[in-house]
C-alpha cells in the first residue's frame, strides 16, 4: 500500500431525528474509508453512532427536528461534528460510568478514543471531536 498526498474532503449531512439517524450518519461517513486507516475509520463510525444516538434522544422536544453530521479531513487533522437544535450541556461534566449502568456511556466514549473533544452551542449544539492523522497513512481516494 503506496501511500499518495491526500485531497482534504469535507461533508455535510442533515438527517431527520429517527432512530434511523445513527445508521444513516455511518453509512454517510463512507468517504473517509480509503482515505484513513482502517482502525480509525471505525472508530469514528462507533463515536459518530454514539454522539448522533445522544441527538436523537437528547436534542429537544420536537421529534421531528435534525441532526447534522459535518466531517473535515485536512491534511493530519480528521474533525467531526454532530449538532441539534437541542438545549445543550456542559463538556466539563466527567461521568464515568459504572459497570451496572444501562446508558450513560457515549459521551465517556467519545472522550477516552478521540484526540480532542468539546461542546459548543449557541442557538445549535454542537458536539465535536478529532483525531491526528499522519499524512503517511492519509489514503488518496482514487485507490481502491
Amino acid at each position: 500500500m503506496d501511500p499518495r498526498p491526500s485531497q482534504d474532503v469535507r461533508e455535510s449531512l442533515r438527517l431527520d431525528r429517527s432512530v434511523e439517524a445513527p445508521r444513516q450518519a455511518r453509512m454517510g461517513l463512507e468517504g473517509l474509508r480509503e482515505r484513513v486507516p482502517a482502525d480509525l475509520f471505525e472508530d469514528v463510525r462507533l463515536l459518530v453512532s454514539e454522539l448522533v444516538t445522544n441527538s436523537v434522544l437528547h436534542g429537544g422536544a420536537d421529534q421531528r427536528s435534525w441532526v447534522e453530521v459535518n466531517y473535515e479531513l485536512i491534511g493530519g487533522a480528521l474533525r467531526v461534528e454532530v449538532a441539534d437544535p437541542g438545549p445543550g450541556f456542559s463538556a466539563t461534566a466527567s461521568h464515568v460510568p459504572g459497570s451496572d449502568d444501562v446508558s450513560g456511556r457515549g459521551l465517556y466514549i467519545v472522550r477516552t478514543i478521540a484526540d480532542r473533544w468539546g461542546v459548543d452551542g449557541l442557538g445549535v449544539t454542537r458536539v465535536w471531536f478529532e483525531f491526528d492523522v499522519p499524512e503517511l497513512f492519509v489514503r488518496s481516494a482514487s485507490r481502491v
